[in-house]
């Protein structure tokens, strides 16, 4: 199913999903879910040039080849941030008392 969508330019994401998973929900986008859906628009065909495009000029820029050791790395942080919820906790905390005692204990170490 991926891969028919991937070839047909939809985003799996997008697609409601009808086949059953392991236990018994309907969680799984199956090959009948992604043929259902209209595709609106081609995906363009990616390029396969091999030749680095043009530098600018006077850039600091020096295009590295990726060793395959960053590659996965690259790809792993990629699918972290697709899969694995990403948020921000934030709180205000009153900390007067404990800067007040931080530093009468300052004072204490200094004598």
């Amino acid at each position: 199913a991926r891969r028919e969508a991937s070839q047909k330019g939809i985003d799996v994401s997008s697609v409601q999903p009808t086949g059953k998973t392991e236990f018994g929900g309907k969680d799984r986008v199956v090959l009948a879910d992604v043929s259902a859906v209209k595709v609106l628009t081609k995906m363009p065909e990616a390029k396969s040039s091999t030749t680095p495009p043009p530098a600018l000029p006077d850039s600091e820029f020096h295009d590295i080849e990726v060793t395959s050791m960053r590659a996965t790395i690259a790809r792993r942080l990629a699918e972290v941030k697709q899969t694995a919820p990403d948020y921000s906790v934030t709180m205000a905390i009153k900390m007067d008392a404990i800067n007040s005692f931080r530093k009468e204990l300052n004072r204490y170490a200094e004598t």
